[in-house]
């Protein structure tokens, strides 16, 4: 159990390193004082510690939602899903994939 507890732990800190580094490097490099952070990742405690130290460091502003409102690309299709389907919009198996649905737009 330590052991995938540390192996755990060291992947966590590559992948918080790596988004900590990509993201403040885009700022500096697009000279933006503001990074807003989302989705089920800005979750993470220590991505948000590190991301904090780091931007304070480069004079650069975070803005991240409560916990409560971090959620998953998975939860957004399904409740996208969801209201499609409250709207009448069904479809077969056979459905192609559409990475750009809108509510707005008529799809019955």
């Amino acid at each position: 159990d330590q052991d995938r507890a540390k192996i755990a732990a060291g992947f966590q800190e590559s992948v918080v390193d790596v988004l900590v580094h990509k993201s403040i490097s885009a700022c500096r490099q697009k000279g933006v004082n503001r990074l807003v952070i989302g989705g089920g990742v800005s979750r993470n405690s220590r991505l948000r510690q590190r991301i904090n130290y780091e931007a304070d460091k480069n004079g650069i502003e975070v803005f991240s939602p409560d916990f409560e409102l971090c959620l998953d690309n998975a939860a957004m299709v399904a409740g996208l899903g969801y209201q499609l389907y409250n709207k009448g919009h069904k479809s077969s198996f056979t459905l192609t994939p559409q990475a750009d649905l809108s509510l707005s737009e008529d799809r019955t």
